[in-house]
């Protein structure tokens, strides 16, 4: 295999030569949201309230959405989380099911640390903390295979494989200050690390006579052009946030994140005109929204904590650079990108030592429905084979989901455990692009989308030590 390292304009170019459509597109900005959109991330406390922490604060995590949280420390802390997911999906194709099972376990699911110090006599605040928190906020694992039927509606249609895999890493620092506790002010600078994979395989079952009346049989198992590719990235952030006591029982918060800026590196292969598979290697920018969150509490004596949050986010504001070279993945934002709009709820009941949370969330899509427009499929320049086909086809659905979880709470240590269970529906491209063996004319056009159900059901245990 060859491996050229080239502008991603003569990567664009070399993509339009081998018959690459528009689901390069799709490729570009589902992992924007995918690796961008922080859906889930945190320790058992927080995930067991849904994620729903903005303005009741105290936790490490809860810091990476509203850093004034910190605030309301009242000692030193360390933390860390482990953390497992298991991914239940099934789709259809062609009246063919399939059905699979993944499982990714975490080892520092979170980790990090606070420290609290007092402020000066006399001085503004009446103490600091500064904290150092680090949590995967995406785990991404796909693993799909679709079997062909021969005696089916395409009897050229062998199967199908869509595999994917990575994970994405927010680090926050963050500092926050509490003034007679009463407000609380924080602000903060967020690091992110991803690295993912994706892989698609297309199995084409064929036949036909030679010329001396023998027949014969093509089982051909192609590469589609652009896959596997490999994506690294690095990228940074800032927020700043704020929690008010009303009184001894309410209280409020609000926080901004920053646009988040990524350098992204990308390794993917394509397949000359010989079917030479040759790597390219390439550069690029991307920019994910800010994001605006506001947040209501109320903490009932030591018995009761409720939390209520909301948070928007403008995805028409992504952006993917150079763009002379995006011209298709920026338009496709601004035709197909929107608002979006998340609700979580998270209580927690205490017992003496012992903790039992709930939650719930919901997260609205960012992507509208869109439509996969096929070209006409000539044979030998003729009437069209199979005339243009329209896809409808929307890259992620809305994520919704609940929460349990349970904690005990010893004073100087302190042990949760949660779980969640939250749901998704993706379309992913089947076709549309060139395979590395066969031509456009050779696919049954009559179904270029699958919807694919995903349940997610995740555990995390934290263990913190106070000091």
């Amino acid at each position: 295999m060859k491996k050229i390292q080239i502008s991603l304009f003569a990567l664009l170019l070399a993509s339009s030569l081998y018959g690459q459509e528009d689901t390069t597109t799709y490729n570009y900005t589902e992992n924007l949201f995918l690796y961008g959109s922080e859906a889930t991330y945190g320790s058992a406390r927080l995930r067991g309230m849904g994620g729903s922490m903005a303005a009741l604060g105290g936790d490490l995590t809860a810091s990476q959405t509203n850093p004034a949280g910190l605030g309301l420390f009242q000692t030193s802390v360390i933390e860390g989380s482990l953390n497992n997911l298991a991914t239940d999906q099934s789709t259809s194709h062609l009246g063919l099911n399939s059905k699979g099972n993944e499982n990714k376990f975490d080892l520092l699911g979170t980790v990090g640390g606070a420290i609290q110090f007092e402020g000066r006599e006399g001085g503004p605040f009446k103490s600091y903390t500064l904290g150092v928190v680090s949590s995967n906020t995406s785990n991404v694992k796909t693993d799909l295979f679709i079997n062909g039927n021969p005696s089916g509606p395409s009897a050229n249609f062998g199967g199908y494989q869509y595999s994917e895999t990575g994970t994405a890493r927010k680090t926050s620092i963050n500092l926050a200050a509490n003034q007679n506790d009463q407000f609380y002010v924080g602000a903060g600078l967020n690091l992110y690390n991803t690295n993912n994979e994706t892989f698609s395989l297309y199995n084409y079952v064929g036949g036909g006579k030679n010329s001396d009346g023998t027949t014969y049989t093509i089982n051909e198992f192609n590469d589609k052009q652009g896959f596997p590719y490999h994506e690294r990235s690095s990228g940074v952030s800032a927020s700043i946030g704020f929690i008010a006591k009303i009184d001894q029982t309410f209280r409020v918060g609000a926080s901004y994140q920053s646009p988040t800026w990524k350098q992204v590196e990308r390794e993917e292969v394509f397949y000359e005109p010989s079917y030479e598979p040759t790597t390219y290697l390439s550069e690029y920018n991307t920019t994910t929204p800010g994001k605006f969150t506001v947040a209501a509490a109320a903490v009932i004596g030591k018995s009761l904590a409720i939390n209520a949050e909301y948070s928007y986010q403008n995805w028409e504001n992504a952006n993917f650079k150079p763009s002379g070279n995006f011209k298709n993945e920026n338009n496709f934002i601004g035709d197909f990108l929107g608002e979006t709009n998340s609700y979580r709820i998270g209580a927690e009941a205490r017992h003496e030592n012992w903790r039992v949370r709930a939650g719930y969330r919901f997260d609205e899509s960012p992507f509208k429905n869109a439509t996969i427009i096929l070209p006409e499929v000539k044979e030998n320049g003729q009437t069209p084979a199979t005339p243009e086909l329209d896809q409808p086809y929307q890259a992620f659905g809305d994520l919704s989901g609940f929460s349990i979880g349970v904690g005990y709470d010893a004073q100087r240590w302190y042990a949760d455990l949660a779980y969640q269970r939250y749901t998704q529906t993706r379309d992913i491209a089947v076709f549309g692009t060139h395979y590395s063996n066969v031509a456009d004319a050779t696919y049954d056009r009559t179904e270029q989308v699958f919807r694919l159900d995903q349940n997610f059901d995740n555990i995390t245990a934290t263990l913190g030590l106070r000091f």
